[in-house]
């Protein structure tokens, strides 16, 4: 065994960083990290010279970070300067092998040191932290560590309690989240690799917007390797459209190629990733499609919105934070589904918050979609989905401890947890509802019209239309220090000062009539697409409903009793029988009493048979 050479004794037992490729690979790569000179000082210890390092780097990120490390290492000529320190990234496999199998690795590995006159540096990255203090203090390791040529470092991704047994030969160390720096140095490393195998051209500048994409629509967690994964995609689909010569010139990769590729993954229109651009007339024009007599809030949103100059693909863009206020069913959430249509052309980004009024974690609360049965955490969502709309329903309901991260939160936009994981909320929007001040929006959306007739002159009519915006802005600006005041006997002053007070008056009869309108326009179309059955009404069916929804205090159709007996109806007459004499045509009408709503087939009229 002494005629082999130790390199090639180490190669079965995991992967070898050597030297020539750490010289190559660590130039630039962690330059002055300081974390390298204590690791050093560690390593050169004759006692605790051992680590358990807490990091969320990935292994692939370990590995270039020991290759910096193995690069100081030799070129400081610390102990043993005649001959090199080797750094091994032990296999995992070989943990998980039988015992037996395990402790003849060990064996070997430990005879092969003791005939070698090396510093043998062995890093095990396990991301769990109790998996590791288990690996770290089973009998094979121990005897691999103890051998006084053996370092261990382990990397895991969580904190945890030390035992003592391990104290005596271990230093905790935590490392720094990646710099920007650094993950742009990684990502030109692996370029290399991704062009020689698809045989494509990945510019400089494509790298940096690759990594801020990942980071902003897959994932704030080793966004590096999100990056990695989306180059290596986007670089094979267009080497599958350039074709496989491999002698034809290479095709270089742009930003809508890689937009292309996030697009199918993520369900957002390309155009909107890369060329997005905020335009509050645009913006004010969508947000009226679909909520009616609310132009106080519209132009609140729209202004405020403005004001930050929205763009969808800038980085760090916070999508600030609104707290709509107003009684129920007055176009909140209607609001927010066509804020998330307006930026991301769909709404499954919009997640509620579950467990508000009980929880005690902000980063541990129950997540959900609108219509899905199935929850996750807020910690886990940011994570998947950096650039989440988050509504925080009763915000009022929040309990101290909620409200105390919540305020960090939005003062920060970053949030750590307990074990010392930072958690980006740049890309997220947070929206809060609460119905605390409807009594006042109610006495507002109550007041008569002042304004003057139409026959008035046309210079008195422009007086009166400036003093009616004056007004209005007035009443605004009243109605949201008074919700303000009441908000703030529920939460801590700092908290709503962070809010962006957006009232939402209570809509009138002209509003229940459109939305009623709109609703069964959008049922006659289900009808006609599914069943080919066409859907009428009579007049009378409208102001019967919107009387309906006026005596209730109803605005949002979908979930109230209006829309239970409009669809109880409907589906009556679907399961009815029908016989030839029937049309394909579904009638909405009164009873003779006009207070009952009913829904007949139409009979097939003679012009119609023939």
């Amino acid at each position: 065994m002494k005629n082999i050479p130790f390199e090639t004794l180490l190669q079965p037992f995991g992967t070898l960083i050597t030297s020539t490729c750490a010289k190559k690979n660590a130039s630039q790569l962690f330059k002055d990290h300081s974390h390298i000179p204590i690791i050093i000082d560690t390593i050169n210890r004759k006692y605790t010279h051992h680590a358990l390092i807490k990091t969320n780097l990935s292994a692939r990120c370990l590995f270039h970070f020991c290759e910096v490390l193995h690069a100081a290492l030799n070129q400081q000529h610390h102990t043993h300067p005649s001959s090199p320190i080797w750094i091994l990234q032990l296999e995992i496999s070989l943990l998980l092998s039988e015992q037996i199998e395990r402790e003849k690795i060990v064996c070997e590995l430990y005879d092969a040191l003791s005939q070698q006159d090396q510093i043998l540096i062995i890093c095990i990255h396990i991301p769990d932290h109790s998996q590791s203090i288990y690996y770290l203090q089973t009998p094979f390791i121990r005897k691999l560590s103890s051998h006084p040529l053996c370092r261990m470092l382990a990397f895991t991704e969580h904190d945890g309690v030390m035992p003592r047994s391990l104290q005596q030969d271990y230093l905790e160390l935590s490392l720094p989240t990646l710099t920007e720096v650094d993950a742009l140095n990684i990502l030109k490393l692996e370029r290399v690799a991704l062009e020689a195998y698809h045989h494509v051209i990945i510019p400089d500048l494509l790298l940096s917007q690759t990594y801020t994409l990942a980071k902003q629509y897959i994932s704030t967690y080793q966004a590096v390797e999100k990056a990695i994964l989306l180059l290596d995609s986007t670089a094979a689909r267009a080497h599958q459209e350039a074709g496989h010569d491999t002698q034809a010139s290479h095709p270089v990769l742009t930003l809508q190629f890689i937009a292309n590729v996030l697009s199918s993954w993520i369900q957002i229109p390309a155009a909107q990733l890369i060329s997005h651009h905020f335009n509050a007339k645009d913006l004010m024009t969508h947000l009226q499609q679909k909520i009616y007599e609310q132009d106080i809030a519209i132009q609140l949103i729209t202004k405020h919105l403005q004001q930050h100059k929205m763009q969808l693909n800038a980085p760090k863009n916070e999508l600030t934070h609104f707290l709509f206020a107003g009684p129920k069913h007055c176009g909140k959430n209607t609001a927010i589904k066509m804020l998330a249509h307006y930026f991301y052309k769909q709404t499954n980004m919009i997640y509620y918050v579950d467990d508000l009024s009980t929880g005690t974690s902000l980063l541990d609360l129950s997540i959900r979609k609108n219509s899905s049965l199935s929850s996750l955490t807020l910690k886990s969502l940011i994570q998947q989905m950096p650039y989440a709309i988050i509504v925080f329903e009763h915000i009022e309901q929040a309990t101290p401890s909620v409200r105390e991260e919540l305020y960090r939160l939005l003062s920060n936009h970053q949030l750590e947890d307990q074990q010392h994981l930072v958690y980006s909320f740049h890309q997220a929007c947070f929206i809060f509802t609460t119905t605390l001040g409807a009594e006042h929006l109610h006495g507002a959306a109550n007041q008569p019209d002042d304004s003057p007739e139409q026959s008035a002159g046309n210079l008195l009519q422009l007086i009166m239309s400036e003093k009616k915006a004056q007004e209005s802005t007035n009443t605004t600006e009243s109605l949201s220090k008074l919700i303000m005041n009441e908000i703030c006997q529920k939460l801590p002053m700092k908290l709503c000062q962070k809010f962006f007070i957006v009232p939402f008056l209570p809509a009138g009869k002209a509003a229940i009539e459109k939305i009623i309108r709109l609703k069964l326009k959008e049922i006659g179309d289900h009808l006609r697409e599914h069943h080919a059955v066409i859907l009428g009404y009579a007049p009378e069916v409208i102001r019967y409903l919107t009387q309906r929804a006026a005596q209730q205090q109803i605005t949002a159709y979908d979930d109230s009793s209006v829309a239970l007996e409009v669809d109880h109806c409907i589906e009556h007459a679907l399961r009815s029988p029908r016989n030839q004499t029937h049309s394909n045509q579904l009638f909405l009408q009164l009873n003779d009493t006009g207070q009952v709503l009913r829904c007949d087939w139409l009979a097939v009229t003679k012009q119609q048979t023939v």
